[in-house]
Formats: structure tokens, sequence, C-alpha cells
């Protein structure tokens, strides 16, 4: 079992409410985040018992940011098709800061819930994956996948550019996904029988793979010995094995290192 709290109040108070946005029905999706990793986790989460609500538009709040521009609206015409696929079908998909009036509110479970103890993710949010890689995936080639992050990352490391070339050189197929639809690397993710890239969103791409599909971490981080805990939970659920190669010792470990472990790991 697991416990649903609301993302934002829900009142049945009789106030007037400012400048609503005013339906009949409609089903509360929780919070849309604009990065990939908490859309993936959080935002699809509610999706999971789509199938137990009407036919009524579902509302989203969106976190942290309340003005519409062309990166927001742009952005969420690039996870529409995933939403779609992930059990809202062809409801309307509405994404408001705005007071929402309806005379009749379905309000799904939520199956993440970050800052508690471990676990914090609920295993039937893989039926949720399962949906999007059947209507979004491709048939498993077999193949290794390297998801690669853009310089600017925050945590990027010093060898991190090398590795994605000597990677690639090895026949490995390198992607960025920042720079793909979402449908595209879904299809090209689903298709992997081992998925290679360092700690963070581009690796949790993992759950659109297989069950028994191999994921390897690299570390970004000095200090960490172990897998992030999230990647942990997301390849557990998945029923998928999850290898982390630390990134540090001492200093930052070399691309030459680093490669060999992934190698071995990888059986390439």
């Amino acid at each position: 079992m697991y416990t649903y709290r609301p993302d934002i109040p829900v009142s049945r108070s009789l106030e007037p409410i400012v400048d609503p946005l005013q339906l009949e029905q409609a089903i509360y999706g929780g919070h849309f985040f604009y990065a990939w990793g908490h859309f993936l986790i959080e935002t699809l989460s509610s999706a999971a018992a789509a199938s137990k609500f009407p036919k009524v538009p579902i509302v989203f709040s969106p976190w942290e940011i309340t003005t519409q521009n062309e990166w927001t609206i742009g952005y969420e015409r690039h996870v529409a098709p995933v939403l779609n696929a992930a059990g809202w079908g062809k409801r309307q998909i509405v994404v408001t800061a705005r007071p929402v009036l309806a005379k009749s509110l379905y309000v799904p479970q939520r199956l993440t819930s970050f800052g508690t103890a471990s676990p914090s993710i609920h295993p039937a949010i893989s039926n949720v994956y399962d949906r999007i890689r059947s209507a979004l995936g491709q048939e498993q080639d077999g193949k290794a996948v390297l998801v690669m992050r853009s310089e600017d990352h925050r945590r990027w490391h010093p060898s991190e550019r090398a590795v994605y070339e000597a990677l690639a050189n090895r026949g490995v197929l390198a992607i960025l996904p920042q720079g793909m639809t979402a449908t595209a690397q879904i299809g090209v993710i689903s298709r992997a029988k081992t998925l290679i890239g360092f700690t963070g969103s581009v690796l949790h791409n993992s759950v659109f793979m297989a069950k028994g599909t191999q994921v390897i971490e690299i570390g970004d981080q000095a200090g960490r010995s172990s897998a992030d805990r999230i990647q942990s939970e997301l390849c557990g659920i998945r029923g998928q094995n999850l290898v982390f190669v630390p990134g540090f010792k001492d200093t930052s470990l070399s691309a030459d290192d680093l490669l060999s472990s992934v190698l071995d790991a990888a059986g390439l």
C-alpha cells in the first residue's frame, strides 16, 4: 500500500475564486515538471490508474513555472505523446497555474514521494512504462546505447567527453537525448540490451527498456561508491541489472580507466 499526498491543496470551499478555470469534471494529475527526469518519475505516475477514471480533462499544476512561453508550450507538445501513451489516451490535457473549479474532481494516487525513506517509487508505475514502451517502443535489437549529456551539465565529469568518443569508436550507438523528440529517444532506447551513461535523468530512460536488460551507471560525484538511489529503484522496479562504475577515487578517474570498467561490465 502507499499513501497519496496531494501536490496542491484540494478544497471544497464555496468562497469566491479569482479567475478560475471552470470545468464540469476533471482529473487532477499532479505536478507537471519541465525537467525530464521528474516528468518520468512524478508527472507520469498518476497515469497508473488512468483506466479507472472517466474520459474527462486531466489538469496538471506546473511545478515552479507559472507563466506560459514558447519554451513551456514547446515542452508540453514534446511530451504530449508520452502522456497519451501512459494511459491518458485522447483526454484533453491542461497544464495551468490558474485555480480550477470543478463540480466533480477525481484525484489519482501519486506513486512517487521524494524526501521519504526508500523506497520512494511504487512498483505500480512499471505499468505506465510498459504502456509507453508498447505504444512508442521498438523491438529489442540486442545492442548497447550510450546516452550522453551536454557539456554544460552541472556535474560534467572531467573524462566525460573522452569516454563518449571512445565508446562511439567501439561501435556503441551514442545519442544526445535532449536533442531528440521524446518519441524518438524512447524508440531508440527501447531497442537496447545495454544502456550506458553518467548518473542522472538521461539514464532514467532505462524505464523504457525491456525486463532483463542491463544499465551501466558511471558516477559523476566524488565520494560516491554506489548507484544513484532513484536509478537503483527504477532498475529494481523494471527488473533490470544495474552496474555502477565509480567515476572517482582520490581524484577523477581517467577515460581509459572508466572505459575499461564499462567495457568489462558490458561484455564489449
